[in-house]
Parts: structure tokens; C-alpha cells; sequence
């Protein structure tokens, strides 16, 4: 990984080079007998090499009047992707996209510590391995899956306009957001109605569900986001972070479309207590998610922790902690809906949690040790399988 940054004046020129290079080992096993001399079933399992290239360049330029800031700026991008099946080569795939990612805000000041800003920028969200392996997964008769290696980046397109103020006991940021684009990946499902219908070579039998993706979806989402945090005393801090959003999705060609409120939140309170002991309760919270064809469960969590530092600069720390413990078990519920069937998926999973952890640092901590001024984010990989999504956002100076 490699970044490079020259300023000269004010324009800024940056050079990324990003190299990924994951792999991955899925073995299926199978008794054909029904009974326990399961036998490896190379056919039905998949063993590859992911390979992920991008080199980029970005180019951006300031102009600065009094209390305003204009700074435009755009970003161009070259991914080569290839998997290599060492089990099936027909099963290999290349990849590659060419996206050029443009970005333009408006900065004020008003004062010494407030600032109001427009930004507009588009988002690069590149289909991971989940979305891209074309490996028929059939280990589920009647649910079958499979990826798209013909997929190519999302994009999105954004327009925030946000109010900040800073001071040594009051954080505030408000901003209000719209998002839009033509071409997300969504995961779309059918039922298979004939008696067999055949697919990449494989008979699919009738009353199975087969899923794939495709860049089908016109998302558009409308939303706020609020962030606070207030320093009460010198023992006392609270904070708040939360967002709620309209989200309308579709696909004409799949005659699909589906659109509902999503909301989250998190806040916290940190205090100081006698003896150095540190307190710290948090909770938080989120609406079911939308897709394109369902959606998911919500989710509320809450947990608490006691931790006091010890030795000479306070390198050993002790913790407690606990959370979620009035409640052992959670349930989660995924339903997905089409022209003519209904699927739900339930699950449970474990939720109550204790312990204690210790913690030692080495090393002296100096205030003096400047930080770089950029760092990488590497967000720019859609999440596989879920419907987070990361972007590749043209860094601002």
C-alpha cells in the first residue's frame, strides 16, 4: 500500500496504489448412504485465489475569500480483479473498472467555532467476492445462490449540507443528506416454477429459490444525522450519535420495489468516580433494514463497564463489563418477498456478556508525536452478503 501527496500551492495531487490478495477454502462433505462415511466432494466445493489491484490519482485545487472555501476536486480509479478456482477453472473470472469520482464542496465559517458546508460527491461501492464468485452453491437443494461476475461498481451520488460547532464543552454536527443512483447491487431472488429449469449448466428443480446479484436497483434516500457531545463537568461527558433516513429502492426491470423509514441511534455516559474509577454506560438501537426484496430485524443493546488504571503513567488497566443481561438469547428475522412467494429466516444467537480484561502498554506516550495528516480508509469494498456499503470518496484536503 502506498500514498503519495504533493501540495503545491493550492493545488493537491495524490497518488493511491491499493494490492488485496485474499483467499478462501470451502469444503463440502457428503454421505451418500445417510449415514456417517461422509465423502469430500471436490465438485461442490470451491478453493480460490482473490486478487484486487487499484491505482488511482486525484487531483483537487482550493480558492479561499475571507470566511468561504470552495474546493472541487475529482479522482480517477483503475480496479483489476481475478479469481483463480484451483478445483475449477471454468469457475476462474477476471474483473475490471474504470471510474472517474468527482467531488465539490462550499465551506463558511460563522465565527471562531461554528462552520456550515455543501458538499456533493459520488461514492465508488466495488462488488466484493461474495457478490462477484460465480460458484453455484447448491448445498441448500431448495435454496440456491450465486454470484455475478459480470457486476460492476456501484455508484452513488450525494448531497450533504451540515452545521458544526466546536468548543472545550459542546460538540454539535447536524447534517441533512441526499443520496441517489442507478446502478446498486442488490440481491435478487426467484422461484423456480417449471419442472426443471437449467442455469449455468445445473438443473435447478422446481419450488427452489434462486438468488444472484445484479446492478438493478434505483435507490434514492433522504435522511439526517446528528452527532453531540457534551463535556458536563471535568468528570462528566455524555454523547450522542444517531441518524434517520427515507429510503425508496427499485428495480423496473425486475418489477421490484420496496420503501420504508430506517432510523439508529447511540448515546453514552462517561464519569469519573472516586479512587480513578471510570464508569461508562452505553446504549443503542436501530429499525429494521430495507432491501430490495424484505427486510431485516432490529436491534437494541445496552452495556455497562467499571475500569481503573494503575502503575507509573497509568500503563495497567483492569475492566469489567457486562452487557445485554437481562437477556440471554435475541432473535433475528430476515424475510424476502417476490411475484409469487414468501421467505422468512429466523435465528437466535446468544447476547448476554461478562467479564473482566486487562490490558498493559508498552512504551512511552508522547503528546509531542504528530499524526499524518491523511490516512487510508479502505471502505471502498461493498460488505458481502449484508446491506452496508462502503465508498470510495475523493479525499478532501
Amino acid at each position: 500500500m502506498r500514498y503519495l501527496q504533493i501540495k503545491t500551492g493550492k493545488l493537491n495531487l495524490r497518488n493511491l496504489n491499493i494490492l488485496r490478495n485474499n483467499t478462501s477454502d470451502n469444503r463440502y462433505f457428503e454421505s451418500e448412504s445417510g449415514k456417517e462415511d461422509f465423502q469430500y466432494k471436490s465438485s461442490r466445493s470451491s478453493k480460490y485465489e482473490h486478487l484486487n489491484h487499484i491505482i488511482s490519482g486525484y487531483a483537487g485545487y482550493t480558492l479561499r475569500y475571507k470566511d468561504l472555501s470552495f474546493k472541487p476536486g475529482v479522482r480517477y480509479e483503475h480496479t483489476e480483479q481475478s479469481v483463480d478456482d484451483r478445483f475449477n477453472s471454468e469457475r476462474n473470472f477476471k474483473a475490471s473498472y474504470d471510474d472517474l469520482v468527482p467531488s465539490v464542496s462550499l465551506g463558511m465559517k460563522i465565527g471562531r467555532t461554528q462552520n456550515m458546508r455543501l458538499l456533493y460527491d459520488m461514492r465508488i461501492s466495488r462488488p466484493g467476492i461474495w457478490y462477484l464468485n460465480p460458484f453455484y452453491d447448491n448445498s441448500d437443494p431448495m435454496n440456491i445462490s450465486q454470484g455475478n461476475s459480470d457486476l460492476k461498481s456501484e455508484k452513488t451520488h450525494s448531497m450533504d449540507l451540515s452545521y458544526s460547532s466546536f468548543s472545550a464543552k459542546f460538540n454539535l454536527n447536524v447534517a441533512l443528506r441526499h443520496s441517489f443512483g442507478n446502478n446498486g447491487i442488490e440481491r435478487v431472488s426467484r422461484l423456480i416454477t417449471s419442472d426443471s429449469e437449467k442455469i449455468d449448466g445445473h438443473e435447478v428443480p422446481q419450488g427452489a429459490i434462486y438468488s444472484t446479484y445484479e446492478n438493478t436497483a434505483k435507490k434514492q434516500e433522504t435522511g439526517m444525522s446528528l452527532y453531540l457531545n457534551w463535556n458536563i463537568s471535568p468528570k462528566t461527558r455524555f454523547y450522542v450519535n444517531g441518524r434517520g433516513s427515507y429510503l425508496d429502492v427499485r428495480s423496473e426491470g425486475q418489477n421490484l420495489h420496496n420503501s420504508g423509514w430506517m432510523a439508529s441511534a447511540f448515546a453514552g455516559v462517561q464519569q469519573t468516580l472516586p479512587l480513578k474509577l471510570r464508569l461508562s454506560m452505553n446504549a443503542g438501537g436501530s429499525t429494521p433494514y430495507l432491501s430490495l426484496q424484505g427486510k431485516g430485524t432490529g436491534y437494541s443493546y445496552y452495556s455497562f463497564s467499571l475500569n481503573r488504571s494503575f502503575l507509573k503513567e497509568d500503563r495497567l488497566t483492569v475492566s469489567a463489563f457486562c452487557s445485554n443481561i437481562f437477556e440471554k438469547y435475541r432473535r433475528f428475522e430476515n424475510s424476502t418477498v417476490g411475484e409469487n412467494f414468501y421467505t422468512q429466516t429466523k435465528t437466535k444467537f446468544s447476547t448476554r456478556r461478562f467479564g473482566i480484561s486487562i490490558s498493559y502498554r508498552l512504551g512511552e506516550l508522547k503528546a509531542g508525536v504528530k499524526k499524518a495528516a491523511r490516512s487510508i480508509v479502505n471502505d471502498d469494498v461493498k460488505s458481502g452478503g449484508g446491506n452496508s456499503s462502503g465508498g470510495g470518496e475523493a479525499p478532501q484536503s
